[in-house]
């Protein structure tokens, strides 16, 4: 994608400098389920593949550089040949949040 001004533009060019910071680390904490960065609205959001979304949520929880304490929202989206599971993820110290996503298909949810 292209700004007006013909640069190139991110998926993750609207997020705030703490927000692409957090969405860097969390991409780093979850480098070995290889998740995907995005956004959701203005929230850093990884998406993952369905059977890593418990260890991820875990090591989330675990993991000092996130300390996760609180699964804010649980959403599940019917897009006809799938379901999309959002987490919002909240940290308290520091005080920051993250979405984690991922797609189950309706033959195996």
């Amino acid at each position: 994608m292209t700004n007006p001004n013909g640069a190139e533009q991110t998926e993750t060019a609207g997020l705030s400098q703490p927000n692409r910071e957090l969405l860097a680390l969390a991409a780093e904490v979850f480098k070995d389920f290889n998740p995907r960065p995005g956004v959701l609205h203005d929230l850093p959001q990884l998406t993952v593949e369905p059977g890593d979304v418990a260890q991820v949520c875990r090591l989330a929880k675990e993991d000092p550089r996130l300390a996760v304490k609180q699964l804010l929202c649980l959403a599940c989206v019917d897009h006809q040949e799938s379901f999309e599971l959002v987490y919002i993820l909240h940290s308290l110290d520091p005080e920051w949040t993250l979405a984690v996503k991922t797609r189950v298909p309706y033959d195996a949810p």
